[in-house]
């Protein structure tokens, strides 16, 4: 299988995404423009939780609402340019105050997330954990109910992107002792590049 593969069929595809299901109220949309990462679309029972923007995608809300009809909320792992391109398309923002110098021209309403900071879905509540190190705001989003953990680019895409960070190499490890803390809340890991990491699974 090539890299650039998923192993899931494609519920839709268009010029901006190719989207697959993974459970009955998560989806993966994989980008096509500008530099290829994942968003991910969780639905609870009142609200859509929208797990970063990409780099280039042409009226993401539209797209999103192909999926679920809910009002969206768009919640940012890392300010880094191909996970917050699109992020004009939405009034508000949810990403963590060190990352805010990542994206100095945005003009909507920013609310900046901290660990221990909870989202509430409808029935779904999705608690924010601290992962610095990718960047200096980097955080995941745990799914206290479906026991799933998204953690952008903080691990497990393919890589350790620590070499474009002002962090030292060891931050990276209180991200993974963080994740440690949490592992018996979770069952899955669902990365910012999940295409790369489902290639080499299914090697």
């Amino acid at each position: 299988m090539s890299k650039d593969q998923v192993s899931l069929p494609i519920l839709f595809e268009d010029d901006n995404v190719t989207a697959y299901q993974l459970h009955d109220h998560l989806w993966l949309f994989e980008t096509k423009k500008g530099y290829s990462a994942s968003i991910y679309v969780l639905e609870g029972n009142e609200k859509t939780f929208v797990i970063d923007s990409g780099h280039v995608v042409t009226d993401l809300p539209s797209i999103v609402t192909k999926v679920s009809k809910k009002p969206q909320i768009l919640a940012i792992t890392h300010g880094h340019w191909d996970h917050v391109g699109s992020i004009d398309q939405y009034d508000t923002k949810y990403i963590n105050k060190n990352d805010l110098n990542l994206i100095p021209n945005y003009k909507g309403k920013i609310i900046c997330i901290e660990d221990g900071f909870m989202f509430d879905l409808g029935k779904i509540h999705i608690e924010v954990i601290n992962l610095f190190g990718h960047t200096p705001g980097s955080v995941g989003f745990l799914d206290l109910e479906d026991r799933w953990l998204f953690t952008g680019d903080a691990i497990g895409s393919t890589y350790v992107w620590m070499q474009i960070t002002p962090l030292p190499l060891e931050s990276m490890m209180t991200a993974i002792k963080r994740i440690e803390s949490v592992k018996d809340k979770f069952d899955e890991i669902f990365v910012g590049h999940y295409r790369q990491m489902d290639a080499i699974a299914n090697y």
